[in-house]
């Protein structure tokens, strides 16, 4: 049977902490998370840039499906050290994309230096941070998504 290289690099007490923070921060926000971690590239997905992959992720595991239309993706490539962040619409009016990339370029290094963890851990409470002086939780807010991270 096929084991996925991810786990020989992101351990699976790992990806149980990583859950656990998408807890806090969906908590804290009101707004889902998903990560997605792929391993490389399929043949057939070379072709398409890093955005165009995000984005195919992101309506294969219906980010977009929120009811506040309030959900984030992050989508790492592992073997390229590359990751994209990509909010849904519900963000538009309260973030702007400008912020988006400027955040993105500020954890680049995490993953460029295999630390990805703490990467993501840094990556999710900032994210918590920006999100609490754009948007308030009111504390009603369901759980949408399966808080589990996706390894592909």
């Amino acid at each position: 049977m096929f084991k996925n290289p991810v786990y020989n690099i992101i351990s699976k007490d790992d990806l149980s902490d990583l859950k656990k923070e998408i807890q806090i921060f969906e908590s804290k926000t009101g707004c889902e998370l998903k990560i997605c971690i792929r391993y490389k590239r399929g043949i057939h997905q070379k072709k398409f840039t890093l955005r165009e992959l995000s984005v195919k992720e992101f309506r294969k595991l219906g980010v977009y499906k929120t009811k506040s239309r309030k959900g984030i993706l992050i989508y790492l490539l592992m073997y390229e050290r590359k990751f994209d962040i990509l909010p849904d619409i519900g963000f538009k009016d309260i973030i702007p994309d400008t912020k988006w990339k400027e955040y993105s370029e500020k954890f680049k290094q995490y993953f460029r230096d295999g630390k990805f963890k703490n990467g993501f851990i840094h990556i999710i409470d900032d994210l918590k941070n920006i999100l609490s002086e754009y948007h308030s939780q009111d504390g009603n807010t369901p759980n949408e998504l399966n808080d589990d991270i996706v390894i592909e």
